[in-house]
């Protein structure tokens, strides 16, 4: 079977660090798609005066409209979210940067924490969640089925390449009462347009404020 079923990475970029999640038991996905048109309830005005004019106009006939139905244009508009949920603890896998020792529990920093225990584990994957900025730069990437390169799977997926993604909403809760060895998540995600130039982009909207608010300042006389 091409792509990648038995687990989910997740590659989040941070502080010119790129942190591995490799997600494996207790693996689920839900999806969502929701659409937004141009002419949705409003196509049914549109047809109900099509339908009142075409009792005018001779050279529209045939025309057997229903009420309650409308035109609809799809605008493009809309989004692909899903979630993924997720067990993790002592495991085998890639849980950050790689900069630590995955057979020393004790190894930990605030950017790798594979081999430690589940608590360590929370936190570090909350840490690069809540500070990485996942956007259309392309920060943060899902490897999950049919969209992978091949990169953490043997094949490529139909997709040839993972999905990138922003990060909406993140719950990872830890039970060291009754699972001390695990943790269980859920991750909110949906699918972004990648634009490689953002961060040039937003240097050059900076720029163009910072200039409106010189030039503004030419006119404020001195007090």
């Amino acid at each position: 079977m091409p792509g990648l079923s038995d687990k989910a990475v997740l590659e989040i970029d941070l502080d010119n660090r790129t942190g591995v999640f490799e997600l494996r038991g207790g693996l689920g996905e839900s999806g969502e798609i929701t659409r937004e048109f141009i002419l949705s309830n409003r196509g049914q005005y549109l047809r109900q005066a099509f339908d009142l004019a075409s009792g005018a106009i001779d050279d529209i006939q045939d025309a057997d409209f229903e009420r309650r139905r409308g035109y609809h244009v799809d605008g493009g508009a809309g989004e692909h979210s899903f979630s993924i949920s997720f067990e993790a603890g002592f495991n085998d896998g890639r849980w950050g940067d790689g900069s630590t020792d995955p057979t020393n529990p004790d190894d930990v920093t605030q950017y790798d924490a594979a081999g430690c225990g589940p608590l360590d584990q929370k936190q570090i994957l909350e840490h690069y969640l809540a500070e990485a900025r996942t956007d259309s730069g392309g920060r943060a990437r899902l490897y999950h089925g049919q969209f992978t390169d091949g990169t953490y799977a043997t094949t490529a997926g139909a997709f040839g390449e993972p999905l990138v993604v922003a990060v909406s909403e993140a719950r990872i809760e830890w039970d060291g009462g009754d699972s001390p060895s695990s943790i269980e998540g859920t991750i909110e995600l949906t699918r972004t347009a990648l634009l490689p130039e953002i961060e040039e982009a937003l240097d050059d909207v900076q720029e163009a404020i910072d200039d409106a608010v010189d030039e503004l300042a030419d006119y404020v006389p001195d007090v």
